[in-house]
């Protein structure tokens, strides 16, 4: 009985190797690198927006609605920069998987979207209600550690590398919430140049060197 229960724990370790694997060749770096340039870019678009606005009418930067105003282009900058870096890791795994004749959508690869769903729907969950209670200087740190969290839950499918990504940008997240006044450099360094090189990295070394 015992040699029989330990077949079936063999298996089971094979069967996890197996989908690690299915997903690990899935699993594209541009899409990282595509993530933290579109970071990037929407902060580029965002800044030369504000910029102006606050040196031409700084009276109104100061005001109610002026600040209202200022938060709502973050915040829809944020929605698109999610939206469209969602696009783009769907798009460069979705290619990786077609160029290595890998199924995209397999039960490894369901397993490590719906691990990272959950954490980010959480994390939409608890940043929108920080933007309704206007604790505007807490959603830039709090977006970051709840992206930490997803990539350290969906890393359990994946390249170990994605966990160690996920411990970088909680540990940016934890410091930028005690240093809110600078939470939209560190929202730029963890998204933008963190993903960027996060990203080059597992490129070069799982795709280029195959």
């Amino acid at each position: 009985m015992e040699n029989q229960n330990d077949a079936v724990e063999h298996l089971k370790t094979i069967r996890g190797l197996m989908e690690r694997s299915s997903v690990n060749h899935s699993l594209s770096g541009l899409s990282g690198v595509a993530a933290g340039i579109v970071a990037l870019l929407s902060y580029v678009i965002v800044y030369g927006i504000v910029d102006p606005l606050m040196e031409n009418n700084p009276g109104f930067v100061q005001t109610v609605a002026g600040r209202s105003y200022l938060v709502n282009i973050y915040f829809i900058a944020s929605l698109l920069c999610l939206i469209t870096a969602l696009s783009s890791v769907l798009y460069f795994t979705r290619r990786n998987s077609i160029k290595r004749g890998t199924p995209f959508f397999d039960p490894a690869m369901k397993k490590m979207f719906l691990n990272l769903a959950i954490p980010l729907f959480a994390g939409g969950v608890f940043c929108f209600m920080l933007f309704v209670e206007q604790q505007y200087l807490l959603i830039a740190p709090c977006m970051l550690v709840f992206y930490g969290l997803a990539l350290i839950h969906a890393s359990h499918n994946t390249i170990i590398q994605i966990r160690y990504l996920g411990l970088l940008q909680l540990m940016l997240g934890l410091i930028a919430i005690f240093l809110k006044e600078y939470g939209l450099w560190f929202w730029i360094a963890g998204f933008g140049l963190v993903n960027v090189l996060c990203g080059a990295y597992i490129y070069f070394t799982y795709e280029r060197a195959s």
